[in-house]
């Protein structure tokens, strides 16, 4: 279930703002916990990191 709104505690969280990678990530099978409008919140994971470093390569 998607939460319409920040979350209370950020530090658990990887906030997405780039709408290819927040796609990337959902097409992947990783879905966020919250949105707020501009950003997605991902909750923090190694998986999720090293798909980003994967990406930032």
């Amino acid at each position: 279930m998607l939460i319409r709104r920040k979350p209370n505690n950020e530090e658990k969280y990887i906030i997405v703002t780039n709408e290819d990678l927040a796609y990337e990530l959902q097409a992947n099978g990783i879905m966020p916990k919250y949105i707020d409008g501009e950003n997605m919140y991902f909750v923090r994971s190694e998986v999720i990191e090293d798909f980003i470093k994967a990406k930032e390569r």
